[in-house]
Order: C-alpha cells, then structure tokens, then sequence
C-alpha cells in the first residue's frame, strides 16, 4: 500500500513537469533545496488556492477510494466514476 501511494505521488509530480526534466535526480543531489523550494510552494499554494486545492484532493480522493473498492469487490464493470472524468 505505501509503495501505491508513493507512485502515485510520483506520477503526480510526474504529470506537473516537463517529460525531460529529471526532478528525481535533482532531489537526490539537493535533498535540502528540493525540500525547502516544496515547503515554500506548498505555503504559498496553500495561502492563495489551499480551498480550491483541498476540493481538488477531496475530489481524487473520492475517486481513488471508489475504484479501489470496486476493484476489491471484484467489480469489473468498465463504467466511469459517479464522480466523473478529472484526467
């Protein structure tokens, strides 16, 4: 379980950046500038969009934990999410 929710967090990142930019490798190298440069993103996102980001969480989350349980009910049925399409 924890390595899922750390893939999806890489793949979230991932989706945000450019295809050729190795934030991995970066982070690696940098591990105390990569973390402060996210603290202070994540503060000021927060501070300007943080209602708008938690609906958008909410919203993922919703959508994780429906799948999920449909996958674990064995529901193979390929209809989309009451919640709707967010890719």
């Amino acid at each position: 379980m924890k390595d899922d929710k750390a893939s999806m967090a890489d793949q979230f990142v991932d989706d945000l950046l450019p295809e050729d930019f190795d934030w991995r490798e970066l982070v690696r190298d940098y591990p105390l500038p990569a973390v402060t440069v996210a603290v202070i993103a994540g503060f000021l996102l927060g501070q300007r969009h943080g209602a708008e980001l938690l609906s958008a969480l909410q919203r993922f989350a919703d959508r994780e934990v429906s799948h999920n349980l449909r996958t674990l009910l064995g529901d193979d049925s390929s209809e989309e999410d009451s919640f709707g399409d967010y890719d």
